[in-house]
């Protein structure tokens, strides 16, 4: 049985995608960037990021493993 990780891997052929990759394709009724954030930040999306770099300016990202984790745990509460 393949798993949702598995197929994320198949889709995006890497590890981490941008936050803004990310809203774009899971979350495209959040209209913005900042607004992600600001609802990760608040823990209304239970989604980890990191940096990779420690500039301020430096884009998030987000694990393709915790997204994975994440649209199964959305899948198994509509369940």
């Amino acid at each position: 049985m393949t798993t949702t990780l598995d197929l994320l891997q198949q889709r995006h052929k890497a590890n981490s995608l941008p936050l803004d990759e990310v809203r774009a394709e899971y979350f495209s009724h959040i209209k913005t960037e900042k607004r992600l954030r600001h609802l990760i930040r608040n823990g209304e999306v239970q989604l980890a990021t990191f940096k990779n770099s420690d500039s301020r300016l430096a884009p998030l990202y987000v694990r393709l493993a915790d997204l994975a984790a994440y649209l199964d745990a959305r899948a198994e509460q509509a369940a």
